[in-house]
């Protein structure tokens, strides 16, 4: 506590912040913003003191670092955490929290120390990690067994937020003040004995989880090439996924870079690693031209990008500067959070440009649309399906200002409304997307395209058997194959291709044909944006 008083007062207004959150159900009123801020805050914080610690910095100037921190927490609160929280907000949170951590690294360390000195400083708060996190565990799970053994035991009911907000305390104040409490306080100590689990986590665990993804993803390739395809877009993924623990194990093994395997895994390591990050750029370059620049797109093309670059540089100097690892990772990252080139910014011009462009290819000047004109545009199947998917997309992941571009005249009442008090309310992405696409019409899909129809119950109502002996509930998807279900005295048989239900019992037998409904209803409201009774739906047979 008196080591790093305001590393933990970021990490208990966090946690307060998301009790109060919890406890008053406080959904849609921002206070996710104040959450993100203070969780921001925690290694931010952390950083700084440790970095004043290693330089031996004044307390006026340690106050003044964490008052210039303080300050752009609250520019970044207010430039890119909107009220209502949005898909773009939440993918640059991400972004900036792995560069904050990623910072820790070798914030401490100036640029003349010693690499050695530099990894056990890393390696002493990777181990504290790894501790702080089992003892924060074990504490929230034996509490949880206590609760409920309070509720099974002694029949006292335990509140079920009770189970949510322990495990934020345990994680948010327990967890950070063990870890705090093992971060060594003598940066230039030099252990000289190397921890065996290291070795033992790295050659036995990570080494051949990485030996498994390279026979895959390398089996893959051969396929690809064999088949002379495309690779897919979800091999991006396993790339990620097998550098990794590569990289990681390359990390924790380097005070043994001495050996002569170590060395070996090192280069072939970034040696098999080059074709595969080449691989993956590609299923994004291939994504892209089909759909356009989105955030995780973004983020997968600077993946890649860094992994060649960290891959070349490690190849090249032998592995022996692992500082560029969290450096250069921290440049990538600054790329892909903030500025032109952003994840979010990239995402959002991209698909905006689609969007525009489809609507001028349909003739729609300039391509936007009248709100007040309540004749719909009729587009074919293609173009009303990218329209709903873009205009989606972009309400989903930047709110409905992404749409206002898209409509003449004044846009803001796509992005407001008026409540019968006079106070502006300002919609939801979801709002202002179904009021946008509401105004476009599709024309009958063809026969080969499949038609979507989704069905709710609004409330639960009790169904009256006036005349009938049974109630049979079945709901089912669609199949191929005929599917029977089978009850006390009846046989139940959905047969999907002629669009029909039978129904046998111990005497009767009989079939209900829901063709011609299904028809009608295909005919009538493919392409309207509207709600059907539920009497449109049933059909009664005798």
């Amino acid at each position: 506590m008196r080591r790093f008083p305001v590393t933990l007062a970021y990490a208990f207004l966090a946690v307060t912040l998301i009790i109060y959150a919890i406890e008053s159900e406080a959904n849609g009123t921002g206070i996710y913003r104040y959450i993100l801020t203070s969780l921001l805050g925690v290694p931010l914080s952390f950083s700084i003191s440790v970095y004043a610690e290693r330089h031996n910095l004044k307390q006026s100037l340690r106050i003044a670092c964490h008052a210039v921190a303080a300050i752009m927490l609250s520019a970044y609160f207010v430039l890119f955490l909107p009220a209502n929280l949005v898909y773009a907000a939440a993918i640059r949170f991400s972004l900036v929290a792995v560069l904050v951590h990623v910072w820790v690294a070798f914030a401490a360390y100036p640029r003349g120390s010693s690499v050695l000195t530099f990894w056990q400083f890393n390696r002493s708060l990777f181990l504290r990690f790894a501790v702080a996190s089992l003892f924060a565990g074990v504490l929230y799970i034996g509490l949880v067994i206590a609760f409920l053994s309070f509720d099974s035991l002694l029949g006292i009911k335990i509140n079920p937020k009770r189970y949510a907000e322990l495990f934020f305390v345990c994680a948010g104040i327990i967890h950070p003040w063990f870890f705090l409490a093992g971060v060594p306080r003598n940066f230039d100590h030099q252990a000289d004995d190397y921890p065996p689990v290291l070795r033992i986590f790295a050659q036995y665990i990570l080494i051949p989880l990485v030996a498994i993804y390279v026979l895959i993803l390398y089996l893959y390739s051969i396929k690809v090439i064999a088949h002379w395809e495309w690779p897919r877009y979800k091999a991006t993924y396993l790339v990620g996924l097998f550098s990794a623990p590569g990289i990681l194990a390359t990390l924790l093994l380097y005070p043994l870079s001495v050996s002569a395997w170590v060395k070996r895994y090192t280069r072939f390591f970034y040696l098999l690693l080059v074709p595969l990050v080449l691989m993956m750029l590609l299923c994004v370059y291939r994504r892209v031209t089909e759909h356009g620049l989105t955030e995780m797109m973004v983020i997968a093309i600077t993946m890649g990008v860094w992994l060649l670059f960290i891959s070349i540089f490690m190849l090249k100097t032998g592995g022996n500067n692992i500082r560029a690892v969290p450096a250069s990772l921290v440049v990538f990252l600054l790329v892909a959070a903030f500025g032109p080139f952003s994840a979010t910014s990239l995402g959002q011009s991209s698909q905006t440009a689609r969007l525009t462009n489809i609507l001028r290819q349909e003739k729609i000047s300039g391509g936007k649309i009248e709100l007040a004109d309540k004749r719909k545009i009729k587009l074919p199947m293609a173009a009303y399906s990218q329209v709903i998917d873009k205009s989606r997309y972009l309400a989903d992941h930047f709110g409905p200002e992404a749409l206002a571009p898209f409509v003449n005249g004044d846009g803001s009442t796509l992005v407001f409304e008026r409540s019968e008090s006079g106070a502006l309310r300002r919609r939801t992405g979801y709002e202002a997307h179904n009021i946008f696409i509401s105004h476009f019409l599709n024309t009958a899909p063809a026969k080969s395209q499949p038609a979507q129809y989704s069905t709710f119950h609004s409330k639960h109502e009790l169904i009256t058997l006036k005349g009938y002996s049974n109630l049979i509930r079945h709901q089912s998807y669609r199949s191929e194959e005929t599917r029977k279900f089978t009850g006390t005295g009846y046989e139940l048989s959905v047969d999907w291709q002629e669009n029909q239900v039978l129904v046998k019992t111990d005497k009767a037998a009989g079939s209900v044909n829901f063709g011609k409904l299904y028809a009608k209803l295909r005919t009538d409201y493919t392409g309207v944006d509207t709600q059907l009774k539920q009497e449109q739906l049933s059909l009664i047979h005798i």
